[in-house]
């Protein structure tokens, strides 16, 4: 596979022959050390939650969300383009699933995708900020502003923006019973 088979759009990923099979094989790929392996098992992942969401479950969610974050952290930029489109589908196709991953911990995926959108090359940063985007849109505000506050005192200024426009755009999209404060 390419580069550019590894990018595909969501609307371009094509059902899997056998996806009980990738749902089994995918910790292999996607724990690799070899960056293809990765990107592979990140296509993988993407045509699973897009095409077989019965061989998605909670508990194995979890595992291939360690999985992706680790992937996000690749020194490869083509693992790290890959990793993001996966966020971004697997955010709109699991949206409900992916509310734990998202704390103001260092190791959580909106921590991530904060550190991804403010320091990174341009168009890993570009696209940080859109699978962010997506992500404050899927979740409640009151969980996405729980986890923003604590960040907002970051000592980069450049992570900072970034946890302040995911504030913005859930605060734009609430509703006064979201701000409510008990």
């Amino acid at each position: 596979m390419g580069l550019v088979e590894f990018h595909a759009e969501t609307c371009r990923l094509k059902p899997l022959a056998d996806p009980s099979a990738v749902a089994r094989s995918l910790d292999a790929n996607l724990g690799s050390n070899d960056w293809s392996s990765n990107c592979e098992g990140l296509l993988q992942l993407r045509a699973l939650v897009t095409h077989h969401q019965e061989e998605v479950n909670q508990v194995i969610f979890e595992k291939w969300v360690f999985l992706v974050i680790r992937c996000l952290s690749s020194l490869r930029s083509a693992v790290v383009r890959a990793a993001l489109l996966c966020v971004t589908d697997l955010v709109n196709t699991c949206g409900e699933l992916v509310g734990p991953f998202v704390t103001s911990e260092k190791s959580s995926l909106y921590y991530t995708l904060l550190e991804k959108s403010s320091f990174e090359k341009a168009f890993v940063m570009e696209q940080a900020r859109g699978a962010l985007q997506q992500l404050v849109q899927v979740l409640p505000a009151g969980h996405v502003i729980a986890c923003a506050l604590p960040l907002v005192k970051h000592n980069r200024p450049q992570f900072r923006a970034q946890v302040a426009s995911s504030l913005l755009c859930t605060l734009e999209r609430a509703d006064s019973s979201e701000l409510m404060v008990t």
